[in-house]
């Protein structure tokens, strides 16, 4: 389990820039046995939580992003077209990973398709 133990598994972190978690970088990181997973972290600017649930070949990927922030969240899915928020597609970029999308402010709620 050394996803848990290196904190991957929640994906909390920030970009090499940035100072005081303006800049965050959020990778939750599914896998093995596990079926869900939630960090929270306080920071200089607020509570930064990123959580993920596994039903199936669907992927929920939960975030809140604090005040004065604003975060790269990097979605693990094979198929980047299929990130939505709220039902809603979302214009993700594809990246090595699967799919990333920067976000302001805010409480967000995506789903896609998961390895």
């Amino acid at each position: 389990m050394t996803d848990v133990l290196d904190g991957r598994v929640g994906g909390i972190g920030r970009t090499p820039s940035s100072v005081a978690y303006r800049e965050l970088l959020l990778r939750p990181t599914p896998g093995g046995r596990l079926t869900w997973a939630r960090a929270e972290q306080e920071t200089a600017r607020g509570l930064v939580a990123c959580g993920w649930s596994l039903t199936g070949d669907q992927l929920t990927v939960t975030v809140a992003v604090p005040p004065g922030s604003t975060a790269v969240l990097e979605i693990p899915t094979p198929d980047p077209g299929s990130v939505r928020d709220t039902g809603a597609p979302v214009a993700a970029e594809p990246s090595a990973g699967g799919a990333t999308v920067r976000l302001t402010s805010g409480r967000y709620t995506f789903t896609a398709t998961s390895y």
